[in-house]
């Protein structure tokens, strides 16, 4: 509070400075005129000249000041830094370009004519810019409430893809989010898409990863039994695929099949694919197993 008091009355001295020294230089401009003829068509100009440089000192020091103290107010606020950056850039850019527009009034230009002139084209460039700033402001959104951070992992689901997108968070951006994959790939998400139609699951859980597999087994053999030997297989799974447990729950049943969701829980992204080969094989070589002792005459 100190400084910022002590930043106040500093810049208020050069507010007064800035005050007499426009007061001396729009006293001096008519007499330099007087002693100089070739001015005097030039006098106006002289004033406005001085009356924007003075605006625009003054301006720069009240905005300096204005920018210091939000700066000041959201850091003791605790938000992330990442937010506070987006934030203090709007700030600046507003209060800049409040500036700009006091400078130009000061230099006698009509704001009123040029705000009217730049309507239309203003809205072809905001449909144009639409996407762009939905996805700043959504990367804002997503970063100021800690939604996602690097190095969370999850499985994005959104008709952009078609397919979910599982992958660990390696950065957030104003405009994208940079997923790498379980092959390593990376894969850019529009900050858009996580305030459109998309869901996304975080998958870190028990110090682990979470997955989920959906599995359809066809009904002509029974499914309790396939549920059972699939288990009996994955108790004894190799210990380097990093499962470290299972849980297998039958949620569907038809004419044709019956459909099992399988959780997961895998020590590390990069053993997903191996995780999910294993498991899709269990069931299948369950099933047959199963099958065929139905098969075998007794």
């Amino acid at each position: 509070m100190a400084s910022e008091r002590g930043i106040f009355y500093k810049i208020l001295v050069y507010i007064l400075i800035i005050a007499v020294v426009f007061f001396i230089a729009t006293f001096l401009i008519p007499y330099i005129a007087l002693y100089i003829p070739q001015l005097v068509p030039y006098e106006i100009y002289m004033r406005d000249a001085v009356t924007a440089i003075i605006v625009g000192i003054g301006g720069y020091l009240v905005a300096r000041f204005i920018v210091h103290i939000i700066d000041r107010t959201l850091s003791r606020s605790g938000a992330q830094q990442r937010s506070l950056r987006y934030i203090d850039t709007i700030v600046r850019i507003i209060i800049y370009t409040i500036l700009i527009a006091v400078i130009l009034s000061a230099f006698g230009i009509n704001l009123t004519g040029a705000l009217v002139g730049g309507a239309v084209g203003g809205v072809i460039i905001g449909l144009a810019i639409q996407t762009v700033a939905s996805s700043i402001f959504a990367g804002i959104t997503v970063s100021s409430t800690n939604v996602l951070k690097p190095g969370d992992t999850v499985t994005v689901y959104s008709w952009l893809f078609g397919n979910p997108v599982t992958g660990r968070v390696k950065k957030v951006s104003v405009i994208f989010t940079y997923l790498e994959d379980q092959n390593g790939r990376a894969v850019k998400v529009p900050n858009s898409a996580f305030l459109g139609s998309t869901t996304f699951t975080d998958m870190e859980k028990d110090n682990g990863i979470l997955f989920t597999l959906t599995l359809s087994v066809q009904v002509d053999v029974p499914s309790e039994a396939v549920s059972k030997k699939a288990a009996e297989i994955m108790d004894k799974r190799p210990p380097d695929l990093g499962i470290k447990k299972y849980e297998i729950f039958m949620f569907g049943r038809t004419n044709v099949a019956s459909t099992f969701s399988i959780n997961i829980n895998i020590g590390n992204l990069e053993l997903l694919n191996r995780a999910t080969d294993f498991v899709n094989q269990s069931f299948d070589r369950a099933y047959w197993e199963v099958k065929n002792a139905q098969t075998i005459p007794k």
